[in-house]
């Protein structure tokens, strides 16, 4: 570039200057939102693995539980059974 350039060539360099200021300003803007979005959806992950978690744990008693009841159940069935076997004879 030397003083000697025309006006108009100036204002094209100044124009050009001015968009890729803007585009660099956008696409800055663009990558720190997504960077923003990322980190809220680790934040949202972490806490539903703990929710996960909990409820696992959860499933896990009740199951042990039904698995109580219906050994109690299979015994009162057998009782019954043979009590009515026992009238029956």
């Amino acid at each position: 570039m030397t003083p000697d350039m025309p006006l108009s060539s100036w204002i094209v360099l100044a124009v050009a200057g001015a968009i890729l200021t803007a585009l660099s300003f956008l696409v800055r803007n663009a990558f720190e939102s997504t960077t923003t979005y990322v980190e809220g959806l680790s934040v949202k992950l972490d806490a539903m693995g703990v929710v996960i978690a909990k409820a696992d744990g959860d499933r896990r008693v009740l199951e042990a539980q039904m698995h109580s009841l219906e050994r109690r159940l299979d015994s009162v069935e057998r009782t019954v059974r043979e009590l009515a076997e026992g009238i029956a004879r």
